[in-house]
């Protein structure tokens, strides 16, 4: 895999820090060698999980449209890397559209999971971004973190984003429940989570179980849209030939 994979979200405490130590955890247990970038200098969680075992691990700030135009610049020197990027909240500057045509003009994919909570503002924040970038980049995570079920998400099961996504075939995917006390006591530990030796085994046992789990989720419509991008570029060198 390679491109830019962004995990986003506007707002702050919606799980994409979580939901992107879940990916790029799965990613490197499997050997692929990613690059990792935080895009949050004020608490740059993702760094400070994989930073002290891999070397391309990156804190930068992507708040503001000059580090914005960096990203771009970074993906085209590295094109056979897989750019994982976690987001910082209100990052208002960010033209995500901008970046798919830079990423497209290079002949790179863009993959944004969008994650949200139950509340109007993640409507509003991903219907806008509908505007401006292809659904097909797109993949929506629903945090269960925010409700017990996920048919709780109303707002966003009635509004148009939802009718774009389910009409443009966008994968709707649900983020497992985690224990809170569980990932706080393993987040102290300040390593992948492969890596992390338990010392209590009831969080063992609950990371585990809930980390295959939202591994499964998320890798999942990634892999459906690797297997389309590859069959894409095959068609394309078969009509060349």
């Amino acid at each position: 895999m390679n491109g830019v994979t962004l995990f986003h979200g506007e707002k702050g405490g919606v799980g994409k820090s979580t939901a992107c130590m879940v990916y790029a955890d799965y990613r490197l247990r499997n050997g692929e060698n990613p690059m990792i970038i935080d895009g949050d200098t004020c608490n740059p969680d993702v760094a400070r999980m994989f930073q002290s075992r891999y070397k391309s691990v990156y804190n930068m700030s992507l708040r503001w449209e000059d580090e914005w135009y960096n990203l771009s610049g970074i993906a085209a020197k590295n094109p056979k890397k897989e750019i994982i990027v976690s987001l910082p909240a209100g990052a208002e500057d960010l033209d995500v559209g901008m970046l798919e045509k830079e990423l497209a003009a290079q002949n790179l994919p863009l993959t944004v999971y969008f994650l949200m909570n139950r509340q109007r503002d993640s409507v509003k924040f991903i219907t806008e971004l509908f505007y401006n970038v292809s659904p097909e980049c797109f993949i929506v995570v629903k945090n269960m973190c925010f409700a017990r079920h996920e048919n709780s998400f109303v707002r966003f099961d009635e509004s148009h984003a939802a009718h774009f996504a389910k009409s443009n075939n966008v994968p709707i995917i649900a983020l497992p429940n985690v224990n809170e006390l569980a990932l706080d006591r393993t987040l102290d530990f300040e390593l992948p989570f492969h890596q992390v030796e338990h010392t209590d085994p009831r969080n063992k046992i609950r990371i585990d179980q809930w980390l295959n789990k939202a591994q499964q989720v998320l890798l999942e419509p990634m892999e459906q849209r690797e297997a389309k991008i590859k069959a894409k570029k095959e068609v394309g060198i078969a009509g060349a030939a």
